[in-house]
């Protein structure tokens, strides 16, 4: 990464609070965490009332996730984008393997064979980002694969209200 390296990104919650933040990207990342901190703490009542989109649409049990209904509409790229950003919220796993990822999808619904042929559009794209070789191999979201996680649980968590 060198140091003439610039992000912007621009959130819009549902509450109609837009945030915006440009910058080196730590900066960013700091100004939007920070952000959303503070507004967290002026919806908290609203938000404690009601689980995030994120935790709507994928559910846990134990080391395992996988989507709470299945949605045939959904692609396997954006659920895979979904499980990851799920895996490091609710797991703690930042970088899962492609192994635990395909027993993710399928779980979910989704008969995937390879995770790296999958997910080639979004290594391809910048959404995500891929570290070591053969089995070793993990995979991350990057900030702009991060944006497009939360913005498919969203639409998967309305999927689910709306069929419920």
């Amino acid at each position: 990464m060198n140091g003439d390296e610039r992000s912007r990104l621009r959130l819009k919650l549902p509450s109609g609070l837009e945030v915006e933040a440009e910058g080196r990207p730590e900066f960013v990342r700091t100004q939007i965490q920070e952000l959303l901190s503070v507004a967290g703490r002026d919806q908290a009542p609203e938000l404690a009332a009601k689980p995030g989109p994120l935790e709507a649409a994928v559910s846990q049990a134990g080391s395992q996730l996988r989507l709470r209904a299945l949605d045939r509409s959904g692609d396997p790229e954006e659920v895979a984008l979904v499980l990851m950003l799920a895996s490091e919220r609710l797991l703690g796993i930042g970088r899962p393997t492609a192994a635990q990822l395909a027993r993710w999808l399928r779980k979910s619904g989704y008969n995937v064979k390879r995770i790296d042929r999958g997910l080639g559009p979004s290594l391809k794209n910048g959404l995500a980002l891929a570290s070591g070789a053969r089995r070793s191999r993990r995979y991350e979201l990057s900030a702009k694969g991060r944006i497009r996680a939360l913005v498919a649980a969203e639409r998967l968590s309305r999927v689910l209200r709306e069929g419920a």
